[in-house]
């Protein structure tokens, strides 16, 4: 009876451990997303990656963070990191416009407008009226040679804007 009370104890005390250890790490995590927030929102993409990126290694399931070092890559036109970030998002959540979207913007900017063409589409069945989405779709067509096409996605979005 004694050692089934020990193991019983040992048993609960780990779980408590475990749980201790995921609050503090979640309130680690809370508060580097708000630092790294606050440097991106002062333009410091840079600074604001690298604390995207070590809440990340904590918890890798972050989407938010993950899109958020995303929008870090891009505006500081790291092309290919923005696109595999956005990429990893649109696989978690294929229903959200702003991963899909961005993801074809930085397939666009590295020069893959194919990649890019079929991202933009996909974006499309989510939010086919956005008229951002027309506008860069045009310019994606228009790259690849198909103006009569990105003619109607140019009044397209003229339209819905």
């Amino acid at each position: 009876m004694a050692q089934i009370n020990i193991l019983y104890l040992l048993r609960q005390s780990s779980i408590i451990f475990l749980l201790i250890q995921v609050i503090s790490c979640s309130s680690e995590v809370k508060k580097m997303n708000i630092e790294a927030d606050s440097l991106f929102s002062s333009k410091d993409f840079a600074g604001a990656a690298v604390l995207y990126s070590k809440t990340l290694d904590l918890d890798s399931t972050l989407t938010t963070s993950r899109f958020k070092r995303g929008q870090c890559y891009f505006e500081s036109k790291k092309y290919k990191e923005a696109y595999d970030d956005f990429s990893e998002v649109a696989v978690l959540k294929p229903a959200e416009f702003a991963p899909v979207f961005n993801k074809a913007l930085s397939a666009y900017f590295m020069n893959d407008p194919k990649g890019a063409l079929m991202s933009f589409n996909e974006s499309e069945k989510i939010d086919a009226y956005n008229p951002h989405l027309q506008l860069q779709k045009a310019n994606c067509l228009f790259k690849l040679g198909r103006f009569r096409e990105a003619s109607i996605y140019y009044t397209k979005s003229i339209q819905t804007y």
